[in-house]
């Protein structure tokens, strides 16, 4: 587990679901799909299994639930936020 000093905070409630899908695009850190020269391709976002990077030294099965569902969730909070900073 990893300390989390700053807020804001947020809760939800979720319930358990099986997490079988590895993979997806590698993504930048506003979800932004990236190219084969990696760079991100404008105008698309990749969240939950359609992002890849979520297997690091965070990632355990015995909480796959928790770790799927917070990254599929916080993925769409962070490419929203990158969208409407940047959109024209």
């Amino acid at each position: 587990l990893r300390e989390v000093k700053t807020g804001p905070f947020y809760a939800i409630k979720g319930s358990l679901r099986m997490y079988a899908t590895t993979g997806g695009a590698s993504v930048n850190e506003n979800f932004q799909p990236l190219n084969a020269d990696g760079e991100p391709i404008r105008g698309i976002y990749a969240i939950g299994q359609d992002a890849g990077g979520l297997y690091s030294d965070s990632y355990d099965m015995h909480i796959a639930e928790g770790t799927a569902s917070s990254w599929a969730i916080n993925g769409g909070k962070l490419a929203v936020e990158h969208f409407v900073k940047t959109r024209k």
